[in-house]
């Protein structure tokens, strides 16, 4: 995944929520801080508790944040310290998978949805310009925490690819707003970065239950859509 995606998409969603807040805490443990708790329980030795290497995670990323603190050890005492850095160590990163097993993130196998359309404006504007990309779409059978994956396909070739979640949704009509920044980054530290070049460019939009790329249980794609606009000289 492109980190320049980070710079240039501004996303808004309002019918995005996580109702009790846990699933997002998890998430985000789960994507950024696993080797940091493995490295702290491990360092720590034979006498190391689930207490304290959540303690230490929310201490050293979160500021001291209780909400970090209570959801690791929730999830730590419920499989075991012993079990939990085994899981940790074994899992390959599906973020939504393990926090769906530790039953923080809801999942289903009977979820449907169907995107409507996606659109893009302006269609046509020169480099540097903003451009407004909706995503609609509906909910036929509550979804359990899924995955928009926006992937857009550039004149230079770089891949460029985004991931937002879906919280659990209840039937009805959806709407996703996403800003993209057409402007070339003046302060790229990579070797290649999007240039924006004239032409057209492919969006291509792919719902799906849980990570659209996991190989674990509860994984489908729901649906796809795409659309395009053009970059002027």
């Amino acid at each position: 995944m492109n980190h320049l995606i980070e710079e240039v998409y501004k996303h808004k969603a309002s019918d995005i929520s996580d109702s009790n807040g846990k699933c997002k805490v998890c998430l985000d443990f789960v994507d950024n801080f696993i080797q940091d708790f493995l490295n702290i329980i491990l360092n720590a030795g034979l006498g190391a508790t689930c207490q304290d290497g959540c303690a230490a995670i929310a201490q050293k990323i979160f500021n001291g944040s209780q909400i970090v603190d209570a959801v690791c050890t929730i999830a730590c005492m419920y499989e075991g310290i012993e079990e939990f850095v085994d899981l940790l160590k074994k899992i390959d990163i599906d973020p939504i998978y393990y926090c769906q097993e530790l039953s923080l993130c809801a999942w289903t196998d009977n979820g449907n949805v169907k995107i409507n359309s996606v659109a893009v404006q302006p269609p046509k504007a020169a480099q540097g310009s903003t451009f407004d990309i909706t995503v609609a779409y509906t909910v036929i059978n509550t979804t359990g925490t899924a995955d928009l994956i926006l992937a857009i396909q550039t004149v230079d070739k770089l891949p460029l690819e985004n991931e937002f979640i879906l919280y659990q949704q209840t039937p009805k009509q959806y709407e996703v707003d996403i800003k993209l920044e057409a402007t070339p980054n003046q302060n790229c530290q990579d070797p290649i970065c999007e240039r924006w070049l004239p032409g057209v460019y492919i969006v291509d939009i792919t719902i799906c239950e849980a990570q659209c790329d996991s190989k674990h249980p509860h994984h489908k794609i729901y649906s796809k859509g795409s659309a395009n606009f053009t970059i002027t000289g």
